[in-house]
């Protein structure tokens, strides 16, 4: 009983902790984008920028920038999500010998900072923290030491990570049971602490290519849910055999004592033994096995002990699929890739088709994309796969499911189009304005997104293939100056938001590959031509505003193709996007990026197209996105009967003794 409070305290006092460093980091995120905190690099780039304020480190979620592509950070936003949900399943492994970072997400504005506790001494040198686990610099040079590496591996154990040997530049040879990219440091208080683990459980082998598909790594409910069952096959796979066993041990001695020679009422008894035991399914053996305890699976010690053995069995490389040095026999290697690939098909032939049934048998309705979204989660579904559970309702013919996954999917495009014009905005200071600079985008933007061509209705295909042509042209233009920021901007991670460890290791903030040079050494200011017009066939031109409807409804369909590998009709069906589903997308974009608009009645069935729809007036505010893990309080069985039990007890004792 004593104990059972004493977890309860401790984890209402963790609980007290999380929530108070979300609440800081949340107001430490919206003050750095509006600029009131410092940088402590301000010679980098913009975008490496790193923050500290009221002890939480700051960082932006930033791709690595590639000379001649633009990612839009979505997979640094993917990868930040996946590092959130690495560090809540080390913490639920609860190792005490084992720490991680407190780590929050906070959007705000199309931005997305990464919150995180610093490790104690980290910004003192190595003689204050030294880097003893993984490695730094995309495994050119790995570091292991044994006692950390045995306290990992107990985690690694619950997490069903398995151990595997990875090699550096000189092809030393070291055992992890992390990806690579982890880094495992003792801090100058002496505890043991890990990060980086936007990597711990294995990528998607159903996106195979590392460098386009980086970000695709599986979810823990999936991992989850197929090893339980791979288990629980393997546990009736052995009863069975034992069962089957038993039977041919009766069918034995039962066919020996009928050839023995005996007298007939032997020989009677013995069959109504035999047909007693086979009608009870009771067969006289030992074994916990046997068909003795077919009633009551899972009861037995030894089945118990054969379930979690055949549980541990069962884990993944979170190396495969990647660039990562592999150094384990060509047999654990390819034995490592087929687990993978099995798991990644048990998601698309299993997982997925169980959903979509389970849809078609009533036993789950989703009402909105939120509920959907749950749904997916804790089944395992990354929301990338919002295609294939599309195309499997629409082969079961649940329409309303099909549209609620179109809706969805187009929702979440428009969310990083939005994004990105929102990060693209300025203010203007030259010229006054009675609204907040942010608001004309927005209202533009939903206008546009919501107005009479939403879903490409009235375009077109002429009007989509020349937005097409006006979209790469306007990409070409910019490709100059969003190649002088990205080279100053290069970074060595996937992920590359900078970590405390990542610019602190050596004693300080590491400096840029471009050594806070400007873009344009020389100081001169080069005049960039405008992209050329795009006629029509009837002689008018192309509208060439990225934000106007033809263009960013064929950029929605762009990126929903990169995004979801679905391909967008160019008009899609007039069932599903409908006014009233016009409304509900609406409400879905303003919660996932972050805007309130006004409450009133929309006329989302006008035909209007020069009318705006929405004006900066409507948009009343922004407010931040925050995402991160806060533990909750862990019920213990029984607690409440167990506390009326003491204190019955104590009253009673009480009266007793004043009775006495």
């Amino acid at each position: 009983m004593l104990c059972g409070m004493l977890v309860v305290c401790s984890d209402r006092t963790i609980y007290r902790v999380y929530s108070d460093f979300v609440d800081a980091a949340t107001k430490g995120g919206v003050a750095i984008i509006h600029g009131s905190i410092p940088p402590i690099n301000p010679m980098d780039p913009k975008k490496s920028f790193v923050y500290i304020y009221n002890n939480i480190f700051f960082s932006y979620a930033v791709d690595v920038l590639v000379p001649g592509t633009d990612t839009g950070d979505r997979q640094s936003y993917a990868q930040s999500a996946a590092d959130v949900r690495g560090v809540a399943a080390y913490a639920g492994v609860d190792l005490p010998e084992l720490y991680t970072l407190a780590t929050t997400l906070v959007t705000y504005r199309g931005r997305r900072l990464i919150a995180q506790s610093i490790i104690p001494g980290i910004f003192h040198g190595e003689r204050a923290s030294s880097h003893v686990y993984g490695s730094m610099d995309h495994g050119q040079t790995i570091q292991c030491k044994d006692d950390f590496h045995a306290l990992i591996k107990k985690a690694a154990d619950k997490l069903h990570i398995s151990e595997h040997s990875v090699a550096d530049k000189n092809d030393k040879t070291f055992k992890l049971s992390t990806c690579v990219e982890s880094k495992g440091l003792i801090g100058s208080d002496g505890r043991k602490y890990l990060l980086d683990l936007f990597r711990v459980f294995p990528r998607d082998a159903n996106f195979p290519d590392p460098k386009l598909h980086s970000d695709r790594v599986l979810r823990p409910e999936l991992i989850t849910l197929f090893s339980r069952q791979k288990a629980f096959e393997k546990l009736i796979a052995i009863r069975g055999k034992k069962e089957e066993e038993a039977k041919q041990k009766a069918k034995a001695s039962a066919s020996d004592k009928s050839d023995s020679k005996s007298d007939s009422k032997s020989d009677n008894k013995t069959e109504k033994s035999a047909d007693e035991d086979s009608k009870t399914g009771k067969a006289k053996s030992a074994d916990p096995f046997s068909l003795s305890d077919a009633g009551s699976f899972g009861t037995g010690k030894e089945e118990d002990q054969t379930y979690i053995r055949a549980l541990s069995e069962i884990t993944f490389n979170p190396d495969v699929f990647t660039n990562a040095r592999l150094a384990d026999s060509e047999e654990k290697q390819t034995a490592d890739r087929a687990a993978v690939m099995e798991i990644s098909k048990y998601l698309l032939e299993s997982v997925i088709p169980k959903l979509v049934a389970d849809f078609k048998a009533l036993e789950f309705s989703p009402l909105d994309a939120q509920s959907l979204t749950r749904v997916m989660h804790q089944r395992g579904i990354n929301i990338r796969y919002l295609s294939k559970v599309a195309e499997a309702c629409a082969a079961a013919k649940l329409t309303y499911i099909e549209d609620l996954c179109i809706q969805e999917m187009i929702t979440r495009t428009a969310k990083h189009i939005l994004a990105e014009q929102m990060r693209a905005v300025k203010p203007d200071k030259t010229k006054h304005s009675d609204h907040w600079f942010l608001a004309p985008c927005i209202a533009h933007f939903l206008s546009s997104f919501l107005g009479p061509n939403c879903g490409g209705a009235g375009l077109t295909d002429e009007q989509l293939s020349a937005a097409q042509t006006v979209l790469e042209r306007l990409s070409k233009s910019s490709a100059a100056a969003a190649a002088d920021e990205k080279s100053g901007a290069s970074s060595a991670m996937n992920i590359a938001h900078t970590s405390p460890i990542t610019i602190a290791v050596n004693g300080g903030p590491a400096p840029s590959a471009a050594g806070g040079a400007a873009p344009n050494a020389a100081g001169k200011s080069s005049k960039k031509k405008a992209p050329e017009k795009v006629k029509l066939k009837d002689g008018r031109r192309a509208p060439d505003d990225p934000l106007a409807a033809v263009n960013l409804w064929q950029s929605i369909r762009n990126l929903c193709f990169i995004k979801f590998n679905y391909s967008l009709p160019a008009r899609v069906r007039e069932t599903t996007i409908t006014p009233r589903a016009k409304l509900t997308i609406l409400r879905s974009l303003c919660r996932q990026i972050g805007v309130t608009v006004a409450s009133r009645d929309y006329d989302f069935a006008s035909q209007k197209p020069n009318e705006p729809l929405f004006t900066p007036d409507d948009v009343l505010e922004l407010f931040p996105i925050v995402k991160a893990n806060i533990p909750k309080v862990q019920p213990i069985p029984n607690l409440y009967c167990r506390l009326c039990c003491v204190v019955s007890s104590v009253l009673i004792a009480s009266f007793a003794v004043a009775v006495l």
